[in-house]
């Protein structure tokens, strides 16, 4: 790594230039004191511009460049050329599509059990986003507000609005424009457990089933020590919910297939 510019990986300057991290959780300690832990740090430091994350901590890139090159020794630059940084934001004030929207009755993506175990919320917010209908609105829970996710959203074409709920909850709402394509219906999702860290495995199967339609499956691969945990959470978050269909078991790997049987409303269909 010779230079750095905007556009550079945070997870490429944390590795490379000491006294980076210490100086990145500094910026803003209640977004980036995460980075601390090594788990989390392997989910979010790629994901994550050096742009995005001067727009975070709300300083001027070119500043954050500066000390980043000072940090180094000098052994890395920045670009002579910083490309536009502008990053995207979530509108000050609810957006046209935002009036009609029934708040309580909208698709939820509750991530914040997975925040408490300190795991990656992406997988279960994309899978929600992927299967929305054009003109739909959905919902996030999260203990922080997703700003990497603003940069994906906009070149997708996807418009969001975002609200501080409390000093450790969002809200985000995510609407999908009328012009989108309608999604293929799903059918099946598969969540390998087996490398996550323990709390992590319960939390993102949860998550990953709960943006099913009723009749689609959730198809679990885990460990026989892990499935247990997983499967004593389907009883508290979900109970009534699912079938519950071991496929195969051995001593290394268990399958099974969480079929959704009903929505949190008692409906058997599609919500």
């Amino acid at each position: 790594m010779d230079s750095i510019s905007p556009s550079s990986r945070l997870n490429r300057v944390l590795d490379r230039i000491p006294g980076a991290l210490e100086y990145i959780v500094s910026l803003r300690p209640h977004d980036f004191q995460r980075l601390e832990n090594p788990t989390l740090r392997r989910y979010m430091a790629p994901r994550i511009s050096l742009g995005r994350v001067a727009a975070i901590a709300g300083i001027p890139v070119e500043e954050l460049l500066a000390r980043l090159v000072e940090l180094s020794g000098g052994t890395v630059a920045a670009d002579a050329l910083v490309e536009d940084s502008m990053a995207a934001k979530s509108p000050l004030i609810p957006p046209e599509w935002m009036r009609e929207v029934d708040t309580e009755r909208i698709h939820r993506v509750d991530v914040l059990p997975i925040d408490e175990a300190h795991g990656d919320p992406i997988p279960p917010i994309n899978t929600a986003v992927r299967r929305m209908s054009p003109g739909s609105v959905l919902m996030i829970r999260h203990r922080w507000e997703p700003q990497p996710l603003y940069d994906i959203w906009q070149k997708m074409g996807i418009e969001w609005f975002s609200e501080q709920a409390s000093a450790d909850e969002w809200h985000v709402f995510v609407h999908k424009p009328e012009s989108f394509p309608r999604p293929d219906p799903l059918s099946s999702v598969m969540v390998d457990l087996r490398n996550l860290p323990g709390a992590e495995g319960p939390a993102r199967a949860i998550a990953m089933f709960e943006q099913l339609p009723c009749g689609n499956y959730l198809e679990l691969w885990g460990t026989p020590g892990q499935l247990p945990a997983v499967s004593k959470a389907f009883e508290e978050r979900a109970a009534g919910e699912y079938l519950w269909q071991v496929r195969c078991e051995s001593d290394a790997k268990v399958e099974v297939s969480v079929i959704r049987s009903r929505n949190k409303s008692g409906a058997g269909e599609t919500g």
